[in-house]
């Protein structure tokens, strides 16, 4: 069976919660975005499994405090419990002026776990 619209507005409301958590350092609420057996493969390398990817977004630099990470151009597929997504990303740094530090793109798989849309990989592929 195809995404429905449900499926598709909920996927892209994980993408939101994904970049939020992650601007916050939430690791905790960063890894309930994933499967138990998730994966993220980052710029600051590969993280697998829940007490991985608690510590992702703890482990930033200082100098990432106050980033911002934007998504666009959401490109979802898939069918049955299983799909994927892609879109564009920009984190910004906030200062006396804003800052684009990086951007690319999200390749993402996803599955529905217990009646709700989680991430099983999810992939950073930087521009440049």
């Amino acid at each position: 069976m195809p995404l429905t619209a449900a499926d598709k507005v909920e996927i892209v409301e994980l993408m939101a919660r994904f970049c939020q958590t992650y601007d916050a350092r939430d690791g905790p609420a960063f890894a309930d975005t994933f499967t138990d057996d998730g994966v993220f493969e980052g710029r600051r390398g590969h993280r697998r499994g829940r007490d991985a990817l608690t510590q992702q977004p703890e482990s930033l630099p200082d100098h990432m405090r106050g980033m911002r990470i934007w998504t666009s151009n959401h490109v979802l597929e898939g069918d049955g419990d299983s799909a994927q997504l892609s879109c564009y990303f920009m984190v910004l740094l906030r200062g006396r002026e804003l800052k684009v530090e990086g951007k690319g793109t999200y390749r993402c798989a996803l599955r529905r776990h217990d009646g709700k849309w989680l991430f099983s990989r999810v992939e950073t592929l930087l521009d440049g």
